[in-house]
């Protein structure tokens, strides 16, 4: 289950692993990763997601814009 990026960011706690779904607000790219900063709606901050280039994952990047819907696990 996806929770909201407010959720997250409210809670104390810290989890091994979570699901936002958002969009990009926007995208910078490396040699070695990739930093996508995403937003939800649900508050006036955003979370930045790093794509490690080696992972299976990072080949949807081209294709990945600013105001692309996301989901990150």
């Amino acid at each position: 289950m996806h929770e909201s990026l407010s959720q997250v960011l409210a809670s104390e706690s810290t989890r091994p692993a979570l699901t936002v779904r958002g969009w990009v607000r926007t995208k910078r790219e490396s040699k070695s990763c990739a930093f996508l900063e995403v937003t939800d709606g649900s508050c006036f901050k955003s979370l930045q997601v790093v794509v490690d280039a080696a992972l299976p994952s990072a080949a949807l990047l081209p294709r990945i814009l600013t105001g692309a819907a996301v989901e990150v696990d």
